[in-house]
């Protein structure tokens, strides 16, 4: 079997289909998976499709010969998420696509938010009023339906929010104001969380 995998009339709900093609690494199929297509160029993050599929209900799809400890997405162009998994040492990955119909999707890591340049850090202020920031990045920022990049600060002291959170859908520097009430180190973190 060489080029598109092209699997129709599929009845994997109570077994595993096994299937090794000898242009790329195994794969396996089980639960209300009826047809799917297994892209010939099947590689992640090279904005082409990997997979078509159609399903009844949710299935498992396994997958092997990915970059090892790394998460990753199944989204469509539009941005549906198909579903979320991670390899595991070897670089398999068992995911469950639960959107079910007919979908076409790309595989894409899915690293988590960046956070750099926090501010102030390590300074003497004088200044009780301080604006603190961070930038934050993401690689999904640029793909498919792009990202959503929740932000919140917190004292570190009693790990009490800072503000309210703030919503980015680019890199951007996140800015948050806070007053400083007594005087001695002050310590302050950042969550930020993607969509994912």
């Amino acid at each position: 079997l060489t080029g598109d995998t092209v699997l129709t009339n599929i009845n994997v709900s109570g077994t595993t289909a096994e299937i090794d093609p000898t242009d790329k690494d195994q794969f396996d199929l089980t639960g209300g998976v009826t047809a799917l297509t297994f892209e010939s160029g099947f590689a992640e993050d090279d904005g082409t499709a990997d997979i078509s599929y159609t399903s009844s209900s949710s299935f498992d799809l396994t997958v092997r010969g990915l970059s090892a400890n790394t998460d990753y997405i199944f989204e469509t162009t539009g941005g549906t998420v198909l579903g979320v998994g991670a390899t595991d040492g070897s670089g398999t990955m068992t995911i469950t696509l639960d959107t079910v119909g007919t979908f076409t999707g790309e595989l894409r890591t899915n690293d988590p938010p960046a956070l750099s340049n926090l501010s102030p850090d390590n300074v003497t202020v004088t200044e009780p009023t301080q604006t603190l920031s961070v930038d934050v990045d993401d690689t999904s920022f640029c793909c498919a339906s792009g990202d959503e990049v929740e932000v919140a600060f917190f004292d570190a002291s009693d790990d009490s929010q800072i503000g309210s959170n703030q919503t980015i859908t680019s890199a951007s520097t996140v800015t948050q104001n806070t007053t400083l009430t007594t005087n001695g180190p002050f310590e302050w973190y950042v969550v930020a969380t993607d969509k994912y």
